[in-house]
């Protein structure tokens, strides 16, 4: 989103990236404002980042913006569908809000049904067989172990930083969906693997890519050491 500019102090009629760039800024959770940032940039993209945020106003407009997300999103999959949707709704939502947006651009689009999950649940042995894969590196093999062990969703597990993680105590505080903070626990299995994946480290991602990161990121999701990146 590097052609939205912020909105400045005294800005009645923000632009439409200005808008963007406000409703993000006031998002609590940054991993949902990173995921809400690619509609966003989308959005700012199609209608023109610097057009006033009445762009979105008028009776074409819902007719538009469904011709204009079918296309860019209609054979995505479901889940990624609807959490465009659901990006762009909280963002028009924030705006009526602040007094800028009167109408719903997005009246004429509907979510999609996901398909039916009939997968069968793998029993305890077969999970146990998954992990000790011998094919696994260290890192996967601590990513699986801890989101077992821990029933917690992927973005708050690869958000933990290496100064959260209470090892001897076998738990971490992490940002839950919507913003609630929560404290996980782990088991033996992850509390043998966390250190030799640390290596040391007492700063930065717990879980890092393979190589340093080839654009720009904040520092906070980076390792300080080697340059490498968060793994997302």
């Amino acid at each position: 989103m590097g052609t939205i500019h912020r909105l400045e102090t005294g800005t009645a009629v923000p632009t439409l990236g200005q808008a963007c760039e406000a409703f993000l800024a006031a998002t609590a959770n940054p991993n949902t404002a990173r995921s809400y940032a690619t509609a966003l940039g989308a959005l700012a993209d199609w209608l023109g980042a610097h057009q006033p945020l009445s762009v979105l106003e008028g009776e074409r407009i819902p007719d538009r913006a469904a011709a204009w997300f079918t296309a860019t999103w209609g054979s995505a999959a479901p889940a990624t569908f609807n959490a465009r949707l659901n990006a762009l709704a909280a963002a028009a939502n924030w705006w009526r809000e602040q007094g800028w947006l009167t109408g719903n651009p997005l009246i004429r689009i509907r979510r999609r049904q996901r398909t039916p999950d009939r997968t069968r649940a793998l029993d305890r042995a077969e999970i146990e067989r998954v992990l000790a894969a011998e094919h696994l590196g260290l890192r996967e093999r601590t990513l699986w172990r801890l989101l077992y062990e821990s029933a917690t969703r992927a973005t708050e597990v690869l958000s933990l930083d290496a100064d959260e993680l209470d090892l001897a105590n076998r738990r971490a505080r992490v940002r839950r969906k919507g913003g609630a903070a929560d404290v996980i626990t782990w088991r033996t299995a992850t509390a043998r693997l966390l250190p030799r994946l640390l290596a040391g480290r007492t700063s930065g991602p717990v879980f890092l890519t393979d190589r340093r990161a080839r654009v720009e990121l904040a520092p906070v999701d980076l390792d300080p050491t080697t340059g490498r990146a968060r793994l997302s």
